[in-house]
């Protein structure tokens, strides 16, 4: 399974094996475009579980431990966004 941010590759050819999902769009809704990998990697993660999103989910906070609250919150909502694409 590939995942193809399909704001940025508007002719990316898509079938069962590759999911064009609007990442940076829907990133830059959220505030922060630079976000867009973790709705890329929320949106595989629907489509292929090899990890439960509550380990993700502390894995991502882990990541940006240390900065501020809103900036976690963010990145978490990304991904949630695209797990539920």
């Amino acid at each position: 399974l590939a995942v193809a941010n399909t704001t940025l590759c508007r002719f990316c050819q898509l079938d069962r094996r590759f999911a064009g999902i609007e990442a940076t769009k829907i990133a830059e809704q959220l505030g922060n475009p630079r976000a867009a990998n973790l709705v890329m990697l929320g949106a595989m993660l629907a489509r292929k579980p090899v990890v439960a999103p509550a380990r993700m989910e502390g894995t991502i906070r882990s990541s940006f431990a240390g900065l501020a609250k809103p900036v976690i919150s963010m990145n978490l909502q990304a991904f949630y966004w695209g797990l539920c694409i």
